[in-house]
């Protein structure tokens, strides 16, 4: 099966932040899901289709795509991909897999964690979002220190 390209998107607006959704006509969730079990199947992982899949989409086509895996598979993807890939290509996937308000919260926590604070970090989380999306934010940070999930933090 043959992993469509990555989307390009340019515009020529400079200076505007807006919110856009933008979804391909081509994703199809069960797809990529086949896919990336494929990918994992076996000796060996291809782990080009897997990044070629996971970076060419969107947060939410990511949670759909991880629905749809535990739908066809019964297995979870995220415990997935730990056991098939090592180093900082697993936390990269891993990373990607997480929804976007807890991807930031495990940014911002990483960021204030331990001696000194990464302020770049801050900035580019917080000063990014809008209103609502800070307090989904927020929200999620606040529920993960209580949570001991290894993939949370």
């Amino acid at each position: 099966m043959e992993v469509p390209p990555a989307p390009h998107w340019y515009s020529t607006e400079k200076g505007t932040v807006i919110n856009v959704t933008l979804i391909p006509s081509s994703f199809d969730p069960k797809a990529d899901a086949r896919a990336l079990r494929a990918a994992m199947e076996g000796l060996g992982t291809d782990e080009k289709t897997i990044w070629q899949i996971l970076t060419a989409r969107r947060s939410a086509q990511r949670q759909r795509i991880s629905v749809e895996y535990t739908s066809i598979f019964g297995r979870d993807l995220v415990q997935d991909l730990k056991s098939e890939l090592t180093g900082n290509f697993e936390n990269v996937m891993v990373s990607l897999m997480r929804p976007k308000e807890r991807f930031d919260a495990v940014a911002l926590r990483k960021a204030m964690k331990g001696l000194g604070t990464d302020e770049g970090v801050l900035i580019e989380v917080l000063c990014t979002k809008t209103n609502q999306e800070i307090e989904d934010v927020i929200r999620d940070f606040k529920e993960g220190l209580y949570i001991t999930n290894a993939m949370y933090f």
